[in-house]
């Protein structure tokens, strides 16, 4: 079934009942997104966020270097420090919730020049991050595949 978004009749703010086609309206619709989101849906997403192919090209060497139980507990320590840092700033949105997330609190909070700071090294990590997931991914892809990895990266 073929539809034309120029055949959609929608309602926009100050009509006056009579409907008016989507390229004819005075002011554009108000599409609001739909809130659909279950708690499984937020607990994967927030796992898959957590887990990156660090998980799996560190944790051979970390039990290489400590062994079954110095590795558990360098993950336990580390999950410990996360979470606290999570839970610090789930309370700092939830006291002051604003557009920006931690930046927007570094600015409001401290200074805005170290507000500037982060947003900036932020930034950088993100920009950082891509190059640094693709090789990991290469690296992973090389290990499962033999010659995948040029083919990742060309």
């Amino acid at each position: 079934m073929h539809i034309d978004p120029h055949e959609l009749i929608v309602e926009g703010p100050g009509d006056d009942g009579e409907d008016e086609r989507l390229g004819s309206s005075r002011e554009p619709p108000v599409f609001a997104p739909k809130r659909g989101l279950k708690e499984r849906h937020i607990g994967v997403m927030a796992i898959s966020g957590m887990l990156g192919t660090g998980i799996f090209l560190a944790s051979g060497r970390a039990l290489a270097d400590a062994g079954p139980a110095g590795a558990l507990l360098g993950y336990v320590v580390m999950g410990l420090v996360t979470i606290a840092v999570a839970l610090t700033a789930a309370e700092m949105s939830a006291l002051c919730p604003a557009t920006g997330g931690f930046i927007a609190h570094a600015q409001k909070f401290v200074d805005p020049a170290l507000g500037a700071a982060i947003g900036w090294n932020f930034a950088y990590a993100l920009a950082i991050v891509q190059a640094v997931e693709i090789t990991a991914a290469s690296l992973l892809g090389r290990s499962l595949v033999a010659g995948l990895a040029c083919i990742i990266l060309f």
